[in-house]
């Protein structure tokens, strides 16, 4: 009798240390299935989220749980913008579902009660806007449908991720934040097939969100000009590229975006990214340049690290570069670069 306790009291702490929104490995992720067409839209992979360790499979990445705790992650309570401490405000319900107020707006922090599959998301609650999906809101949900009101303008962490039958989602153009992991998993959502990759988004913007690049092969890739958001694994493991375009208007770039990506030589990066989640450039072995917007807010652990990288240049001043730096954790060989990168007031030494 005792062993059986021993046995179910180790089943039940294990439940409850893998039980949220966690990162397993990411090659257990929905999304890489991606990677091969004929798996577009399978619903047989697990839905294990992601870490940051190399997307090529090896375990060689410089992520370490143990570094200096003045690197920048964002990745589990630093997740979204603004004040967490909130998170344990008292929690109200409305036909099932959960919301928490937060001054002027609300959160929507789950289904509660509810048991609908097709939910429609109210654009107000007690009389204030809903304005955030909150984190883990709709994981490894059942839903099928879900319409998300224009009050809505941020999907925090996972907040709808692992959502295996949905298949569809009204996404509103009002989103600008999208935090790490957000529709993982979620293959039943209808892709818009452009040139060489798959999206999907609103009736407006049916190009809202990067999905997948599906010709692996090619050297050269053009996000399409209305993409918003990259999302996770959506460019990992194109060996063969070596320039990729992206678009004035992209938002975010997403958690190990370019992983394992060793023939890219360069990269520029619009001012109009705010966000850009960690490793999204490990093992791009060939990059000898990074071209840094200005307009960044936040940046994970390592969204830099790139081992060979030589030269980084700063679509802004000096004085503009040290506000940005400020907010990127960078990987200790990579110092000098953080002191010294090129701007558009460097004076360059003439040969």
């Amino acid at each position: 009798m005792k062993k059986i306790i021993t046995f179910l009291l180790v089943l039940a702490m294990a439940v409850a240390v893998f039980g949220g929104c966690t990162k397993g490995n990411m090659h257990d992720d929905p999304f890489n299935d991606f990677a091969n067409e004929d798996n577009f839209g399978d619903d047989s992979s697990d839905l294990n989220a992601p870490n940051n360790n190399d997307s090529t499979g090896n375990n060689d990445s410089p992520i370490n749980n143990n570094t200096d705790n003045n690197v920048t992650n964002n990745n589990d309570n630093n997740d979204t913008p603004g004040d967490n401490s909130s998170e344990n405000a008292p929690v109200l319900s409305s036909e099932g579902l959960e919301f928490r107020i937060e001054g002027d707006h609300c959160v929507l922090v789950g289904r509660g009660t509810c048991e609908d599959t097709n939910i429609r998301i109210p654009s107000h609650y007690m009389g204030l806007p809903v304005t955030v999906i909150g984190k883990n809101a709709f994981l490894n949900d059942k839903l099928v449908s879900i319409i998300i009101p224009n009050t809505v303008t941020t999907l925090e962490m996972c907040s709808i991720r692992g959502c295996m039958y949905l298949e569809n989602v009204q996404i509103p153009n009002s989103i600008t934040y999208v935090g790490w992991g957000v529709f993982w998993g979620c293959h039943k959502i209808p892709k818009t097939e452009h040139e060489t990759g798959y999206y999907f988004g609103s009736e407006e913007n049916p190009y809202m969100f990067l999905a997948r690049i599906k010709d692996q092969d090619s050297t050269e890739y053009v996000i399409h000009k209305d993409t918003k958001f990259m999302l996770s694994l959506s460019c990992t493991g194109l060996t063969n590229m070596k320039t990729i375009i992206l678009p004035e208007g992209l938002i975010s770039m997403d958690n190990e975006l370019f992983g394992g990506c060793k023939a890219l030589e360069s990269i520029v990066i619009p001012d109009s990214v705010t966000t850009i989640q960690g490793s999204s450039f490990v093992n791009c072995t060939a990059l000898e340049s990074i071209t840094i917007g200005k307009g960044l807010i936040e940046v994970s652990e390592y969204a830099f690290y790139a081992p060979n990288l030589p030269t980084i240049y700063f679509n802004g001043t000096m004085a503009e570069w040290e506000v940005v730096a400020e907010r990127i954790g960078w990987y200790p060989d990579m110092q000098d670069m953080y002191l010294s990168p090129i701007c558009t007031d460097t004076v360059l030494d003439e040969e």
